[in-house]
Formats: structure tokens, sequence, C-alpha cells
């Protein structure tokens, strides 16, 4: 009899009413009852369908109980009448309505991430399309960057009883996609590696299940503050498009006056603030959104958590990425120019290349748009592109910047 039928006619067994010796006031033993403990009628169906099937009989009527089941019970009954209905299937000869009734099951807890009776299922599943047990799956050649810092922050997670990790994982502002490409947070790799460093040949690995959430800027700090007291947590912060307000500093490993006094130097910043009962706080600052990654970079190299605030340093001048954002951003004031020029000349096309330079401040200085053939050279098309460009405002970064941008046009 298997795991599943046992805890079933364990429960039966309970409904008996159970009888205890006690000692009663004048030291005689005397017999109480104690209460019954009810199983289901749906329960014992399941039971009664599964014995059956133990000895290779299909109890009469069992079908349509198990399959009334699957629809009306509790959450376990209709995971227990889903497997006995399939062993009916398969020993009816029916493999397809058997292989269906776990797809079915499966499906059924597609929202539940760590189901603990999900690889039972699959190996049964696998034995019936098959004819095979589940293959079992290699272990990953390549797996995501696992970062120093990673490795570092190793010892802030602890393991559960069972020894299991949960890791909790709160990034508020900075790149998804830079954070994975370098790296940096990828606790549960580092975990895992770890574990293979120490027994190469052990065939069991810690269970690692990684809760990680990014929010885009401060103003979800009230929805998730409560989460910031147990979770890693890491602040991205610059001054032109998340400044955590004052309001808000307590999550902070420091006041956003001195980071922003740090900042005021053109530098980037690290500060890590460690506790006791919970992983560190992180806060990764630039003056610029588009400085974050480089500052990101230089925390991902390091093997340790700093003990204090650390400086990053910065080239000049802005981003590539800082650029293209912008004009990117005024797409809608440029095509207007085109969509103007093609009332003129309905088959227009080419290449525009404008040309410009950005101040200290952001402001851009003396622009010009460029044809690149006859098609695109009209006058007055290439002045609406020229006013289009003067009005773009970039982030100010203390040098000027000269730029060289085309633009491919088509109707």
């Amino acid at each position: 009899m298997n795991t599943n039928i046992r805890l079933i006619t364990a429960l039966s067994t309970l409904a008996l009413a159970a009888c205890t010796a006690q000692t009663d006031g004048g030291g005689q033993r005397s017999e109480s009852k104690g209460e019954p403990v009810q199983v289901s009628e749906q329960a014992q169906a399941v039971e009664t369908a599964q014995r059956s099937l133990d000895v290779g009989k299909v109890a009469p009527g069992s079908e349509a109980s198990l399959q009334a089941i699957i629809k009306s019970g509790t959450a376990d009954e209709r995971d227990e009448a889903a497997l006995a209905l399939s062993r009916t299937y398969q020993l009816q000869g029916k493999t397809e309505a058997a292989i269906t009734t776990l797809e079915d099951l499966l499906a059924s807890h597609r929202e539940d991430d760590r189901w603990e009776r999900e690889e039972e299922v699959g190996n049964k599943l696998a034995e019936l399309v098959t004819g095979r047990a589940a293959p079992v799956r290699p272990e990953a050649q390549e797996r995501d960057r696992i970062s120093a810092f990673a490795r570092a922050l190793m010892p802030s997670f602890h393991p559960d009883a069972k020894g299991a990790y949960e890791l909790d994982v709160m990034l508020v502002g900075g790149s998804g996609t830079a954070s994975n490409r370098l790296g940096t947070f990828n606790v549960g790799d580092a975990i895992h590696d770890r574990a293979l460093e120490q027994c190469p040949l052990c065939e069991k690995r810690p269970k690692v299940h990684t809760h990680q959430s990014r929010i885009g800027t401060w103003l979800s700090v009230p929805k998730y503050r409560e989460r910031f007291d147990t979770a890693l947590t890491v602040f991205f912060y610059d001054k032109t498009a998340n400044r955590i307000p004052a309001r808000y500093e307590q999550y902070l490993p420091m006041s956003v006056k001195e980071i922003d006094e740090r900042l005021a130097s053109g530098q980037g910043l690290i500060a890590v603030k460690q506790r006791e009962s919970a992983p560190p706080v992180i806060l990764i600052a630039a003056p610029r959104f588009g400085q974050i990654t480089d500052v990101e970079t230089a925390l991902s190299e390091m093997s340790k958590l700093p003990e204090g605030p650390v400086s990053v340093k910065l080239a000049g001048g802005l981003r590539r990425d800082e650029i293209q954002s912008v004009i990117r951003g005024a797409r809608k004031e440029f095509k207007a120019c085109y969509e103007a020029l093609l009332t003129r000349a309905a088959s227009a096309a080419g290449k525009v290349t404008l040309e410009f330079s950005i101040d200290a401040e952001g402001t851009v200085r003396s622009p010009l748009a460029k044809a690149d053939g006859d098609a695109l050279s009209e006058p007055q098309f290439l002045s609406c592109f020229s006013q289009a460009t003067q009005a773009l405002t970039f982030p100010a970064a203390g040098v000027s910047t000269t730029v060289k941008y085309p633009l491919e046009l088509s109707p």
C-alpha cells in the first residue's frame, strides 16, 4: 500500500472511538471515551476505490464517484481522487483518459510553485506517456552569472529545519537587465554552487526558493514597507529618476542629506547596513540614472560586504543610452515633422542625421539636421527636425557632449 493510501487508512482508523485509561480521584482506573475523528464520505469513497485498485480491481461505481469528488471535494480529496481515477482508467485499458487525468491534475496546481506531489505525479505521467520512468535531469552546465558579491551575501541567509532556503529579495529602482547580467544578487545559484563544491558527488542539493521583486521608483515604498523588515532590500538611488525623499530615509542605510552630499562630488556611492535578524539593506547610488549600472558593476565585484560607505569613480559625460532615451522620448515630435513632409512628397524616405552639442547643464546647442540625399532635403522639413532637437532636454552631466545621431525614415 502506498503512502497516500496509508494516510487515508490512518484517518479511517481514527474514526473509531478511542478509549483511554485514566485514574479517578480515588486512585481507581476508569475508562474514558475520546471524541471520534470524523472522515468525510468522499475520503472514504476514495479509500474504497484505492483498496480495490491495490488488488487489481475496479470497485463498482467508483469511476463516477471519483469524477464527482474531483469536482466537489476538498483540495486533498480532489488530488487523491484524480490519482485514483487515473489508475482506474489505466486498469481498464483507457490509457489516454489516464494520461489526461494526470495532465489536468498538474494543471490544477499551476499556481503552486512548490507543490509537494508534483514529482510523484510527473513520474506517473512519464510512465503512461513513454512507458519508461521520468528521465533524470542532468546538472545544468550553463548557469546565470554568479557575482562575487552574491557569494558574499550567502551568510546573510539561513536554511530552515529541513535544510531549505527561502530567499526574499526586494529591489527598488535600477535595471533588472543589468542585475541579471551581472548576477549581483544571484544568491540562490551561489548556494547551489557552494553545496556542489563541498560535496561534488552528493545527489541531494539544498532546496532554494527565491522570491525577487523589483519596483520602479520610491512611490511603491509605502506599499512594500513591511517586507523591507525581512527581505534583502536594495535601493537604487539617483538624483534624476529615483531620488528617494527624506520621508522614507528610515529604510536607507544612511540619510538622504549624506547621500546627496556624496553624490555632489560626481562619484557613485555604495552603502550597506547589516542587520542581526534579517539580510542587509544595500544602497546603490549615482548622480544620474544612466550611471547606476556602473556603480552596481563595482558592487558585483566586491568579495565581502563593505563596513562603511564606498565611493565609486564614474566617467564623465553622458552615456549613449541616456542620449538615446531622450531622443526616443521625442519620437512623436519627429514623426509629426516627417508626416507633414509626406503630405508634400509621399515617397520621401532615407536617412537624416542630427548634429548638436549638449552643454554641462543638459541644454541643446547648435542643432542641425542633415539629409542623406535629395529625398529628405526639403528646408522646411529639416528646419522642423532642428527645432524638435532644440527642444530636447538631457541630464546635466557637468561636461559638454557632441552628438551625431542618424535616423532612418520610411513611409
